[in-house]
């Protein structure tokens, strides 16, 4: 019997991600993306230890801090020292407003804008919440101009 290197609903990277506040991560990409929670582990003191999540046709693992396992996350008001970015198909135009869902989770930096791989990249703004500090948001226009 040959054993699969990827398992079912896995593609070959999954990102893990250490956010101070992984339960609001995880409500923001549930409420913004349409993510399913797979799984949650939660740890002392209303923390979560692990979580993953399915995006359709990817996954993500994420938790709080953990000294025990030395995992920190980043400092939400500085500069990103990494981001994950979302490919979705309800980002506006550039030039238009940001979709309704981001507005209402996440302070967005600037309004949809041309981006070199996508019609639109929206940014969230430091500190806006933990999990919108990490993402990138880009895709495809809902309507052309």
């Amino acid at each position: 019997m040959t054993v699969k290197p990827i398992p079912e609903g896995y593609t070959s990277l999954t990102p893990f991600l250490c956010v101070d506040g992984a339960a609001a991560a995880i409500d923001f990409y549930v409420s913004v993306f349409g993510a399913t929670l797979i799984d949650r582990m939660d740890g002392p003191g209303d923390t979560v230890a692990h979580a993953e999540l399915d995006f359709g046709n990817g996954r993500l693992q994420l938790s709080d801090p953990n000294d025990a396992y030395q995992i920190a996350a980043a400092d939400p008001l500085a500069p990103r020292p990494l981001a994950t970015a979302m490919d979705v198909t309800c980002v506006p135009c550039p030039g238009a407003s940001a979709p309704a869902p981001v507005r209402s989770s996440a302070s967005v930096a600037a309004p949809p804008a041309p981006a070199a791989t996508h019609d639109a990249l929206v940014q969230t703004s430091p500190g806006s919440t933990p999990a919108a500090n990490q993402t990138l948001i880009w895709g495809r226009c809902q309507t052309r101009p």
